[in-house]
């Protein structure tokens, strides 16, 4: 099936001598018994249809942490601390199809327009134009997108600048006086590395993921308006990209919503930004590839154009609220293009002639109302989700007694609570314009898959962290082996979470001295259900 996911995990191991052994109750000396303890790093997700399209997938691809909601891998991993790095955790692969399968012919839609008869017109000349480029063969173009009703929408009239939650600017005014900057609120304030955009996207990467809303009568994706994006609070790659390029352009930035191929999504939707705007209604787009960022609001994630990791595997084309540009160079790859939307050689425009008058492009977009829920709510669900937790694993080794070490749970809480404030507050990657991560990485000499260290993605905390939590946890160490990491996702339901806990196979240490502790936080965004999901798991193995 080409929605089927291809899926690595991937752990370290370490054998132990069995505990009964050093106790002596082995009366043949010539019998050792040993456990294997699987330390968990991350896993990878890759859908089918995503290997069809792209008939190859070659490169070092970002590993993340379990759960279908695009959680993010875990900050710190207690049970390796030989080696830290700040660099991705990544893993090398190689996939390909023999023999290749061929791409079936595009199909014009004879979608129900809901345009005026000039647009409609050039939305099946351009499409034409493009389907008959054998450049674009196996590429992501589109003009149009339905909407619930079924109607088919022009893709700018889903962009428009659109203010970002109240919580967000005040949160965001609040730390910039903490660090002596200005509490102002005014969004051209904001600068290329401002805080305010992590928090942006973070903020929409803990909105769950649906996949695919589709109509009942035909199999078309269905986008939805940033209102109900919220008032169903779920949607997928799409719905997420919209409204994090309409938060970036509420700040001054020069954001546009790319269509292509993604590395976990099939066909997926990013955001493209090529740094501030110089001044209002600016029609130039300037650009530098120093500055441009590609952002996944699904996931989290943002990286500079120029590195090789980045999720986005294929441009098909760019859209903002003025215009849609198709890529026609040789090369899909965000770090083998040119963002330069200028060079018609590049990019195929919808609107061609500047000189000539363009139609008014209204929004389709209402205004939002952000709805709260009482935090009474998330304080409950937080306790739920512990006791939730704390019975998949007792269930998972039901012919074990599992023993919970509530001291080390408490501690636990407290270092969740920093990891979102920590998240809240990076800062965006920065890379020359002439090296890629890649290449730093080989110049440092970073050794993946060794039982020597953990990785930690670039989206993660510093080494200062890592520190905090062994320095918070000392006292356990003194008596006990500890092991354990925090999982970091939105909420979605007990099933997924069930299913993210375990993939870490954190449950399978039968050694008869092992204890676990079991920590959960809910941070509230104070918008809808919004919010940041913690989970901490570990286990105390008593030293002998």
């Amino acid at each position: 099936n080409a929605k089927d996911l291809i899926r690595f995990t991937v752990y370290d191991e370490l054998t132990l001598q069995d505990d009964a052994q050093d106790q002596g109750l082995h009366r043949d000396p010539n019998v050792y018994k040993h456990i294997t303890l699987r330390r968990y790093l991350g896993s990878l997700s890759i859908p089918v249809n995503t290997i069809y399209w792209a008939q190859c997938l070659q490169g070092a691809f970002h590993l993340r942490g379990p759960g279908e909601g695009g959680g993010a891998g875990a900050p710190v991993n207690l049970g390796f601390r030989q080696l830290h790095c700040t660099e991705p955790r990544l893993l090398n692969l190689y996939i390909t199809l023999t023999p290749e399968l061929a791409h079936p012919e595009p199909v014009l839609d004879d979608w129900q327009c809901g345009e005026e008869g000039e647009i409609a017109r050039l939305v099946i000349q351009w499409e034409k134009s493009l389907f008959a480029n054998p450049i674009c063969k196996g590429r992501v173009i589109k003009a149009m997108a339905t909407d619930p009703e079924g109607t088919a929408v022009f893709l700018p009239r889903y962009i428009c600048p659109m203010a970002p939650p109240d919580c967000l600017l005040q949160q965001h005014a609040s730390a910039s006086h903490a660090t002596g900057g200005s509490d102002s609120l005014d969004p051209k304030a904001s600068t290329a590395d401002d805080p305010l955009m992590r928090r942006m996207l973070r903020f929409v990467s803990m909105i769950p993921f649906a996949p695919d809303l589709r109509t009942i009568r035909r199999h078309t994706d269905v986008w939805m308006t940033c209102r109900d994006f919220f008032d169903l609070c779920a949607g997928d790659n799409e719905e997420h990209a919209i409204t994090l390029c309409n938060y970036l352009l509420y700040i001054n930035q020069q954001a546009f919503v790319a269509l292509g191929t993604g590395i976990q999504d099939g066909e997926a939707a990013y955001v493209i930004t090529l740094g501030a705007l110089s001044g209002e209604g600016d029609e130039v787009i300037s650009w530098r590839r120093g500055r441009a960022m590609v952002w996944d609001p699904s996931n989290g994630h943002v990286c500079a154009v120029g590195d090789h990791t980045c999720g986005l595997r294929q441009v098909g084309v760019l859209f903002n609220d003025r215009n849609i540009w198709a890529n026609i160079q040789a090369r899909g790859e965000p770090w083998e293009i040119s963002f330069d939307l200028s060079d018609q050689r590049c990019w195929k425009p919808f609107f061609q002639d500047k000189g000539s008058r363009r139609p008014e492009l209204g929004t389709v977009q209402v205004p939002m109302k952000y709805t709260s829920i009482p935090s009474e709510f998330f304080r409950e669900l937080e306790l739920f989700l512990e006791r939730h937790i704390m019975d998949v694993i007792s269930g998972a080794r039901r012919l074990t007694y599992t023993r919970f070490n509530r001291r080390c749970t408490r501690v636990l809480k407290q270092l969740l609570k920093d990891l979102e404030l920590q998240q809240q507050a990076l800062p965006l990657p920065t890379t020359s314009e002439d090296e890629s991560p890649l290449f730093r990485m080989d110049r440092n000499r970073i050794l993946f898959g060794n039982a020597i260290g953990s990785f930690l993605s670039e989206d993660l905390v510093s080494s200062n962290v890592e520190d905090s939590h062994y320095s918070a946890l000392a006292p356990f160490m003194k008596t006990h082996d500890v092991m354990g990491f925090p999982l970091n996702m939105p909420l979605t339901d007990p099933e997924s979470i069930t299913k993210a806990v375990l993939s870490t196979e954190i449950h399978q240490n039968y050694s008869k001295n092992v204890e676990f502790a079991v920590a959960t936080y809910v941070y509230s965004y104070g918008v809808s259900f919004v919010c940041s999901l913690w989970i901490y798991v570990a286990t105390l193995q008593k030293k002998v």
